[in-house]
């Protein structure tokens, strides 16, 4: 009669073993199912707003390419403008010089007449510097700091605007990219977190929600560093 009670407690001890190791299995089962949901639903958010960045991203690249393009038009037109507004500065001063040199003075005056505004100043205070008496004159009105055409001016202040496009379209590619790789990333957190179920070992399924949840927090820290637009 001790015999066989002994031997009923025994078997009694081993199902109330598998009963708590099969509550144990249930309960950890649970939380993996549920750790793996979050990791799932946030990583399929954040895919989704990653790949909504990079778009938008791509889009601000492309109009501040196209800016820059642009400017960099508008630039070497005024540069062409300036050339030739220097080279008819040039011819009539030419003209003018031809004209004092044979003591001209109707031809000088109509020349003198027909200088664009820019140059007038620039010739009068060239003039004012005496240049056939004063050995240390500049040579011509040319090389005067004050002679400075406004389609040079306009030119550059385009072709640094240009730049400044650029390097936003730069840094929009940058971000874009950043996005982008985000979403990559993501897609492995989906990935080792949808095959979680697939295993049976309970250190496989551990491993596999660990790695799916810390990249999701990656990528999570990672949207959040990068600019949004």
């Amino acid at each position: 009669m001790t015999e066989q009670h002994s031997v009923h407690a025994a078997h009694l001890a081993t199902e109330s073993v598998h009963a708590a190791h099969g509550i144990l299995e249930e309960v950890v089962r649970h939380r993996v199912e549920v750790v793996t949901a979050i990791s799932l639903s946030v990583a399929a958010l954040l895919t989704s707003w990653s790949a909504y960045q990079a778009a938008i991203w791509d889009g601000v690249e492309s109009a501040q390419f196209t800016r820059a393009e642009f400017l960099r038009t508008e630039a070497a037109t005024l540069t062409t403008r300036a050339g030739q507004l220097e080279g008819f500065d040039i011819f009539l001063f030419s003209q003018w010089l031809d004209a004092y040199a044979t003591r001209n003075e109707p031809l000088q005056t109509f020349y003198q007449a027909r200088f664009r505004g820019e140059f007038a100043p620039v010739f009068k205070a060239w003039v004012a510097t005496q240049p056939l008496k004063n050995p240390t004159a500049p040579s011509s009105p040319f090389v005067m700091p004050q002679y400075k055409l406004a389609a040079t001016a306009q030119s550059e202040a385009k072709e640094r605007q240009a730049e400044e496009a650029f390097g936003r379209g730069e840094e929009a590619r940058r971000h874009s990219n950043g996005f982008i790789q985000i979403t990559v990333v993501l897609a492995s957190a989906m990935f080792f977190g949808g095959i979680v179920q697939v295993f049976k070992m309970r250190h496989v399924r551990f491993f596999l929600m660990a790695v799916s949840l810390l990249t999701c927090l990656w990528g999570l820290i990672r949207v959040v560093a990068l600019p949004i637009q």
